[in-house]
């Protein structure tokens, strides 16, 4: 066996093994120090979830049931999805000790960098944005763009996906 022919080896990693793996007690006594830690992010991960949850539902509550707030929820929900999920892992590297402040400085200076080199990406989102707000065309309408006549399946924020009478789909950015 490999892991044997390791530990018969007096290499660094046959000794980290031995003290370390072996070493059931020191295991244990490892396992015990990290309990209140794996405890915080659980509690975390729950409240967040629960949060996530309650908001979403309001959402749904709030919102009628016509093409635009078909639209706007499902903005909303993706929104309030990513939301939890950053604000979860953020929260889980803070009681792991992570510097999550300059973890958030960092990325932000990362965005801004992206930012520059994907205006087009840019310009879509906002393109996107003003044909939400201004309400262009909703959820189940049937348009035509770029010579292309179809049912509007879904709107996203940077993208339209149109269903035609043949079954085929288009995605207009």
């Amino acid at each position: 066996c490999l892991v044997t022919e390791l530990v018969a080896t007096e290499s660094a990693l046959a000794i980290w093994m031995k003290t370390n793996i072996w070493d059931v007690q020191k295991t244990v006594t490892t396992f015990k120090s990290h309990i209140p830690v794996l405890v915080n992010c659980l509690i975390y991960i729950i409240i967040i979830y629960a949060a996530c949850r309650i908001i979403r539902l309001l959402f749904s509550a709030r919102m009628k049931r016509h093409p635009r707030s078909k639209t706007m929820m499902a903005l909303l929900d993706g929104f309030v999805k990513y939301a939890c999920a950053i604000a979860i892992i953020i929260l889980i590297l803070k009681a792991c000790g992570v510097n999550t402040a300059a973890l958030v400085a960092s990325v932000g200076v990362l965005t801004l960098v992206i930012g520059l080199g994907a205006q087009p990406l840019i310009a879509d989102i906002i393109a996107g944005i003003f044909i939400i707000f201004e309400n262009e065309f909703n959820t189940g309408e049937t348009i035509s763009i770029d010579g292309f006549r179809g049912k509007v399946m879904e709107i996203g924020i940077r993208t339209t996906k149109l269903l035609d009478a043949a079954g085929n789909i288009k995605i207009v950015n």
